[in-house]
This record gives C-alpha cells, sequence and structure tokens, in this order.
C-alpha cells in the first residue's frame, strides 16, 4: 500500500465527524475498553486492540462501533487515536466512505498539524498493517460494493473506483507504461465530468501519475575506436588503427562531465629505429600500445528526440607501451605524457513505433534511453618521445546507455 503513504500523509486528521452510536452502545464501549479518565492513551491503545481483533476475526460490526466511537471522542482532543494513513486504511477496509471523503475533501483546504502522528506509543500495536492486509487481500469485494453504497453521490463512487485502479497500478510489477496511460485517462475524464468538483486537485496531484525526469543522470558507453595518426608517427609504427573505449558520464542538465578509457593494441615497430630514451631503442617487430585515459566535460548544443549534439573538451593522460618481452626492462621504453583535446558528441537514441518518438525505457531504476553513439576527437599530445608527440585524431562509435531517475510532479 504504498500509494496510500504517498497520498494520505497529505490529509489532516483532526476533523470532527458526527456521533453515529446510541449512548447504550458507548457505554458497552467504555465498559470494555476498560477505560481510565485520566489515561486517554490507555484508552485509545485498547480502542485500537478492539479494532484489529475485530477486523482479523470479521467483526465488523464491532470493528465499525468502535471506530466511530474512538474518533468522535478523541478526534478533536489531544490524542488523535489515528495516524491519516492510518484513518484512511481504516475508512476502506471498513466501508466508512464518509470519513474518506470528507478528510479528502477538507483536508486540501485546511492542512494542520497530525495529532495523531506525535502520538507514539500505540503505534507499534499492528492495527494499520492488520487493515492493509485486509484490504490488499479485499479489494476486487471491496470495489464491487461500491455501486450499492447508500449516501453517496456519483461523483464520490467514481473517485472511489479511480483510487482502487490506482492501488492497482500502484502494485504492478515490470513495464506498467500501458496500465499508467489508462490510469491518467480515467483520471482526465473524471476531472472533465467533474470539473468543479473539490476532489479534482486530489485526482490531478494523487492519482495521476505524472513524471518529470531528474536533472542528473548516468551515461554508460562501450564503442570501437579509429585512430587517425599523424605522418610522422605512422614512420615508426605498421598501425593497427582499431582500438576500443568505455566511458562515464555524469549528465546535469545540459551538462556531461566524463570519464573515458580508450586504447589501441598492436602497434609494431617498423626497421626504423627509435629512441625512447637516451641509449635505448624500441627495436623493430616489438609490438605495442597505446592507451589514455579522459577526463572531460561537454556542453548539449542541439537538443532533439531523433538526435543531440554535445561539444566536448577533454584532458587526457596518455601512455605507448611496448608489449612483454623477456628479459627487457619495459619501464625503459613506455613514453607517458598527457594531451590536450577537442571534439564533439552525437547521440542517436533508438527509434521505436512513431518516427519521432524516442523509445525510453521505464524500470525501477527510472527512465533510461539506449542509442548509438558517435564520437569525434583531436588531440595534441606532449609525451618524452618527441618522435610521437604528434597530433591525432580518432572517431568511435558505440552504444550509450542513459539512465535517469524520474520524480513524480
Amino acid at each position: 500500500m504504498k500509494k496510500l503513504l504517498l497520498i494520505f500523509s497529505f490529509f489532516t486528521t483532526t476533523f470532527q465527524l458526527k456521533a453515529q452510536t446510541a449512548d447504550s452502545t458507548q457505554n458497552s464501549l467504555e465498559k470494555e475498553i476498560n477505560t481510565y479518565e485520566s489515561k486517554d492513551i490507555t484508552f485509545i491503545a485498547n480502542a485500537r486492540l478492539i479494532i484489529a481483533e475485530a477486523i482479523k476475526s470479521n467483526d465488523f460490526k464491532k470493528a465499525k462501533t468502535t471506530f466511530k466511537f474512538i474518533t468522535d471522542k478523541y478526534d478533536l482532543s489531544n490524542y488523535a487515536p489515528f495516524a491519516s494513513t492510518e484513518r484512511l486504511i481504516l475508512s476502506l477496509a471498513l466501508e466508512e466512505y464518509g470519513v474518506l471523503l470528507t478528510d479528502i475533501s477538507r483536508g486540501l483546504n485546511n492542512l494542520s498539524t497530525n495529532k495523531g502522528d506525535k502520538i507514539v506509543a500505540y503505534k507499534s500495536d499492528g492495527l494499520l498493517q492488520i487493515a492493509s492486509a485486509f484490504v490488499e487481500k479485499n479489494k476486487e469485494t471491496l470495489r464491487k460494493n461500491i455501486p450499492n453504497a447508500e449516501r453517496l453521490k456519483q461523483e464520490d463512487k467514481d473517485l472511489l473506483v479511480l483510487m482502487y485502479k490506482s492501488f492497482d497500478v500502484e502494485s504492478m510489477q515490470g513495464n506498467r507504461a500501458s496500465a499508467v496511460s489508462q490510469l491518467n485517462k480515467d483520471a482526465d475524464v473524471f476531472m472533465q465530468q467533474n470539473s468543479e468538483s473539490v476532489y479534482v486537485p486530489f485526482v490531478q496531484h494523487f492519482i495521476k501519475e505524472e513524471y518529470q525526469e531528474s536533472e542528473t543522470g548516468f551515461i554508460f558507453d562501450l564503442a570501437m575506436n579509429y585512430f587517425n595518426f599523424s605522418s610522422r608517427f605512422k614512420k615508426y609504427f605498421k598501425e593497427n588503427n582499431i582500438g576500443f573505449s568505455i566511458g562515464l558520464q555524469v549528465v546535469h542538465k545540459k551538462w556531461i562531465f566524463a570519464m573515458n578509457a580508450n586504447a589501441v593494441q598492436g602497434l609494431i615497430r617498423t626497421n626504423e629505429s627509435l629512441e625512447v630514451r637516451q641509449g635505448v631503442l624500441w627495436d623493430k617487430d616489438v609490438e605495442g600500445g597505446i592507451a589514455n585515459i579522459e577526463f572531460g566535460a561537454g556542453y548539449r548544443v542541439i537538443s532533439a528526440k531523433r538526435f543531440r549534439v554535445y561539444s566536448y573538451a577533454t584532458f587526457a593522460y596518455n601512455g605507448i607501451i611496448p608489449l612483454a618481452k623477456e628479459g627487457r626492462d619495459l619501464s625503459l621504453y613506455r613514453g607517458n605524457g598527457t594531451a590536450l583535446g577537442l571534439g564533439a558528441i552525437i547521440d542517436y537514441p533508438f527509434i521505436i513505433g512513431k518516427p519521432k518518438e524516442t523509445a525510453y525505457i521505464y524500470n525501477a531504476m527510472g527512465r533510461s534511453i539506449v542509442g548509438v553513439r558517435v564520437k569525434a576527437m583531436y588531440l595534441v599530445p606532449n609525451v618524452p618521445i618527441k618522435e610521437l608527440s604528434q597530433p591525432y585524431s580518432y572517431i568511435n562509435v558505440g552504444l550509450f546507455w542513459e539512465i535517469r531517475k524520474m520524480n513524480r510532479k
């Protein structure tokens, strides 16, 4: 009943209801509850236990009578007997819809401190759990009884039916998109047909499921790289231009802050000698690789449903490393340094259905987008091996996955 906790923490429980029990019934209850006029909390705690036991034993007459009596006696006192969520659940379980509808209609315009929430002496008696379990188990029967409820207007009945639909959607597992869409349509119909109703604000804010994405999210990407090295670099190596890239970005509004790792392996020394350090030569036919770790930032300059474009700047830590060879101290051969780069990122979210509609994925993590990412960069390195300290560029093409939390409006 998570929906109930969300909805009715909004409402106050300090409204006085008209007493509906006879004096003889009240005297009987007071005797059974074993009230102590100087110990109101004890009185309330005992009454709550009676209601809980009556619900478990299906003695609804006793539960209803006790519920009405204890509410009438203490609702405006300093000892409110029920927290707002408990009052809602009990109203549903006992089909006391007048109490529920009164709270909805008055609570929207009469917010005040919920005194019941301040009393903790009887909060662990299990009443909320017992009533919640009963409503969950019998919600279909309770819903079918609504048309026969006495003294309810049609808009009251329509609202109650809409609430039960909302609870069904909330309890669904997996993809809820179609069910949420239908619920929102039903809510719109209710508000159109009852535009002057006091229930409209409640339906708008608590029945309709409208969400907006968080300003902050995460992007993961995995791509293949094509490196284009300078002619001077090509003089010393037989190129293997294909590499791979993996990245993680934090997204905030239109900004991205990224960390990416790129690598290319299979660089073979040619016949040209290459002095990587004074007196140390990188021999021919020794295989090596290039790797860099980039820290960058970008800004989204174009936003559309079919694509989006980021301008991007990066600072990279480069490494040119020969692979292992027996009997060699490879640390002598490493040419590590830094690089600065500029470029652009283009994202193409997957499109399904309507030509211009992005295929969003909704799950427990929030709203996801999956698509194709193209990234083009131009970097100027500064490494100890001056022959390799030449500009280079790369293009990578791969997949991205963006996750943003969805917050209910």
